[in-house]
């Protein structure tokens, strides 16, 4: 402590009036540097900082994209397979949505036209927030004339999973989003 009683590092504390968020400004002046270098050696000492906080990000980044495949899910180039254990516990949750859509077709001899009648068939099941046009993870479309639909499931950034019901028969279909032709798999929920 110096005379005054302020600390020998603690130069200056202000506050900015008018950012509309009280913003506390230290500068502090350390015994090695004179005075007139502090702005660029604070410049420095933050540049510093941030240079390895952006290197620190990106290593566990890279880390998260090696361990969890992706940053949002399964990557483009995943290799979907028949009978994929992890394409079929995905397949399993349209199972609800599925047994609804068979129910709607036997009473009214046509699939539902929006996603706002397929919500009112299963309301037990949620409502992505993110997403207005999907149930339980799942965006619905009717095909033309009612005679079939699609369910669309997406995995990641653009890998998706597909159920096709065409009025005579159904696909699990992989379409992986990185230019190369989608793919039937065989798929047992």
């Amino acid at each position: 402590m110096t005379r005054t009683g302020r600390s020998p590092i603690l130069r200056e504390s202000r506050c900015l009036p008018n950012s509309g968020v009280s913003i506390w400004l230290s500068r502090v002046r350390l015994k090695f540097l004179p005075s007139k270098s502090l702005s660029l050696r604070m410049k420095l000492l933050v540049s510093l900082a941030a240079g390895v906080l952006l290197a620190l990000l990106s290593f566990f980044g890279g880390i998260m994209q090696f361990i969890f495949g992706g940053v949002g899910g399964v990557p483009p180039g995943y290799p979907a397979a028949d009978h994929d254990k992890f394409l079929t516990e995905k397949a399993a949750t349209a199972k609800p949505l599925l047994a609804a859509l068979r129910e709607f077709h036997a009473r009214w001899e046509t699939y539902p036209a929006s996603i706002e009648e397929v919500r009112r068939l299963v309301p037990t099941l949620p409502n992505e927030v993110n997403d207005p046009t999907a149930v339980n993870g799942w965006s619905y479309s009717c095909l033309a004339g009612g005679v079939g639909f699609k369910l669309r499931y997406r995995l990641g950034w653009d890998p998706n999973l597909i159920y096709e019901w065409d009025g005579h028969t159904a696909r699990w279909i992989f379409f992986p989003g990185d230019g190369t032709e989608e793919r039937e798999i065989r798929l047992e929920p």
